[in-house]
């Protein structure tokens, strides 16, 4: 192939299908791809190519949304397959399956451009996420057969679970019901402390829980046989795949089918195209995500997300927002400000050149602008940036910064959601958004969620230009459709978002259900929808809305009820 350069892993001694380490071999074939001076393809052979975390790179690395430094004090990250630094290579999988042991970043993308990662599988031989299926329900008692990836020891009465890196022994629950397609949080036995484990026999397990435990239930978890318990250590020490600083960087016919920590994170990148991905169990599991399948933090550019499937994760299955971070001090032209929640430090984020905002905490609305003439990090916590003298408007200390120039363009069409214990899609981000041709599949809360808040989670920020059309929701939680900026003080002269169109939906509910509920938006359209169900009623709700259009056609057996407040 002209131009190309081929590269074999095989040729640098990973030995397919063998179970030993193939790390190494993949660590010299990028390096030898790093320093070719044109594009480079580095192959897999079909088959499985097995990583452990001994002698994989390691490096610290601040990942946003994943756990605090009291959580997790050492930010070392395990990279498996690690591009960095690198530009024009392509890694072909061919349809290979990599198996993880222990904890690790399975693909990690840093500082690098033009990369693409087609036709591979990820998989762990020992998921985080632990699973037991209930056989039986006993007056104080529950039997549960525990699935074979699942490793245990019993001592004493009290369970760990433990891989090649990892152990614990309390945790939460998640439940699994095959019946209903359903996957929701419930309490559970890794948060009872007064339960009692034993082993009946190899993978069979009775627990044993306090009568004071019950409170006149059959049992304390509201769990049915049949139902599936998931349950995990929630620190997310580690991610699934990780994207940092990278520009054009596409994921075509990849399937992860597990993922520990923050399934597939791009931070600080642009132009990311995600399309024929599959997240999805593998070996009759009933989880591929330690919490959401995508997370989008401070990207740029153009976010696609096509034609893929996402089934069974511990979360949401797309986050796309930036990050309000907090201003403390103001002197002239200098801003110093700090990161407030304690999941997302370290990341900066902040470039020369990128046009920055103030915005009132409590209003949400932009007070000023500016552009970043330097930056300076502090500490993991604080950054300074300095200003152009075309700064204007009012910086002052409470207000947060949001980076405007580092705000994608999204597009999330034709994929499939299902078994998500939260939300299907959450956008936050002031360019274009199209959510088109998907379907929402009961989901446990909204199917999707346009919020903004700097209170808590610090996500940001305003929606500009948002269109969900085409779109299918199958008896998900509500409101199904969630507008709820987080802002205090509520004016409808001052919206948080603008101009969003739902239009050409279809909304199939089970129960009395509000279908859409809208907060602070000016431009608001549901038109041509149709909403189906066994339900007496369908609510809309807007709250400090202005220029609404309402118009949708309800099936015989609901009623559309429209509340202004």
């Amino acid at each position: 192939m002209g131009n190309i350069k081929i590269i074999s892993i095989d040729d640098y001694g990973a030995n397919v299908n063998s179970g030993e380490d193939a790390l190494p071999a993949i660590i010299s074939a990028l390096d030898d791809a790093s320093k070719s001076d044109i594009p480079s393809i580095i192959c897999f052979s079909r088959g499985r190519y097995d990583f452990f975390t001994y002698k994989a790179n390691k490096q610290v690395i601040y990942i946003s949304n994943t756990a605090s430094e009291v959580e997790n004090p050492d930010a070392t990250k395990i990279l498996g397959l690690s591009i960095d630094s690198m530009k024009d290579i392509t890694i072909d999988g061919n349809d290979a399956t990599i198996m993880c042991h222990g904890k690790m970043i399975s693909i990690a993308v840093l500082k690098s451009e033009n990369i693409k990662i087609k036709n591979l599988s990820i998989d762990y031989a020992h998921p985080t996420v632990t699973e037991m299926t209930v056989i039986s329900i006993g007056e104080r008692h529950i039997d549960c057969r525990v699935h074979t990836d699942s490793q245990y020891r019993i001592t004493d009465g009290k369970l760990t679970w433990y891989g090649e890196n990892f152990s614990f022994s309390s945790g939460i629950s998640q439940i699994f019901d095959p019946n209903s397609g359903r996957t929701w949080r419930e309490y559970g036995p890794m948060e009872d402390e007064k339960l009692v484990w034993q082993e009946l026999s190899k993978g069979i397990l009775r627990l044993y829980f306090c009568e004071d435990n019950l409170e006149g239930k059959q049992n304390p978890y509201n769990v049915e046989v049949g139902q599936v318990f998931q349950m995990r250590n929630p620190i997310r020490d580690q991610v699934g795949v990780f994207i940092y600083d990278s520009t054009n960087i596409s994921l075509e016919s990849v399937t992860m089918h597990f993922m520990h920590g923050l399934g597939i994170i791009a931070q600080n990148s642009k132009d990311i195209d995600i399309q024929r991905i599959k997240c999805i169990p593998s070996n009759d599991r009933t989880c591929a995500s330690f919490a959401d399948f995508l997370h989008f933090s401070g990207c740029s550019g153009l976010i696609r997300i096509q034609d893929s499937k996402f089934i069974g994760a511990n979360d949401d299955v797309i986050n796309v927002h930036g990050t309000h971070l907090q201003i403390t001090d103001v002197s002239d032209n200098t801003i110093t400000m700090r990161f407030m929640h304690y999941e997302t430090y370290g990341i900066c984020g902040f470039n020369v050149g990128d046009m920055v905002e103030a915005v009132d905490a409590d209003t949400l609305c932009t007070v000023g602008s500016g552009i970043i003439k330097d930056f300076r990090q502090l500490s993991p916590y604080e950054l300074s940036i300095i200003l152009g003298e075309d700064k204007c408007g009012q910086f002052k200390i409470g207000d947060v910064i949001e980076n405007v120039t580092c705000t994608p363009e999204v597009i999330i069409k034709n994929n499939y959601f299902e078994r998500i214990p939260s939300r299907g899609v959450l956008i936050t981000t002031r360019r274009k958004v199209i959510i088109s041709d998907n379907t929402f599949n009961k989901m446990v809360m909204s199917g999707i969620l346009i919020a903004n808040d700097a209170k808590f989670w610090f996500e940001s920020g305003q929606v500009k230009d948002v269109l969900v059309e085409r779109n299918t929701f199958i008896e998900c939680g509500e409101p199904v459709v969630y507008i709820e900026p987080e802002n205090t003080v509520i004016d409808i002269k001052f919206p948080v978002h603008q101009n969003i169109k739902i239009k050409n939906n279809t909304f199939i509910c089970a129960k009395n259900t509000v279908v859409l509920s809208a907060k602070s938006v000016k431009g608001l359209w549901f038109t041509d929808n149709v909403i189906k169900g066994k339900c007496l009623m369908n609510s809309i709700i807007t709250t400090g809305c202005s220029n609404v259009h309402i118009e949708s056609n309800i099936s015989p057996s609901s009623t559309l009820i429209v509340k202004n407040q």
